[in-house]
């Protein structure tokens, strides 16, 4: 459970705190099934985990597309050596649950963590893990 936390921490480095995990309840309405699914899947945390830090994971895919932020779908295709169907429909429940958002540069796919939607996602396990929340 530790590690699917740490997958879900924003990038900014630092943890949300009580303070901050009850604003975050406050605003949110509490986690659906899809979303425990999304996070239940192995490869679909190990997607989150790549592009927490997609230029240490990825390379650009060309070099104008150095500064995007986010990660070209087709570099995930390769990394994750799952099928592109598989692959598609794994991005296509994390950006659903709005763990994850998609951006079209010219004709290709780039995407990127939803750093609300995860710090949210993080907040409502921690909160259903608490008794605050109904799982």
């Amino acid at each position: 459970m530790l590690w699917l936390l740490s997958c879900l921490r924003p990038k900014t480095g630092s943890h949300l705190g009580f303070i901050d995990i009850n604003r975050y309840i406050a605003n949110y309405q509490f986690m659906n099934d899809e979303t425990y699914t999304a996070l239940a899947n192995a490869h679909r945390r190990q997607l989150l985990y790549w592009m927490k830090e997609p230029r240490k994971h990825f390379p650009p895919c060309l070099p104008e597309h150095r500064d995007l932020p986010g990660v070209c779908a087709s570099y995930i295709f390769a990394k994750s050596e799952l099928s592109q169907p598989t692959v598609s429909q794994y991005l296509h429940m994390l950006e659903r649950v709005g763990l994850v958002k998609r951006a079209r540069h010219g004709r290709w796919t780039f995407f990127s963590r939803h750093e609300e939607g995860i710090a949210q996602a993080q907040a409502g396990i921690i909160a259903m893990l608490e008794g605050r929340a109904d799982g």
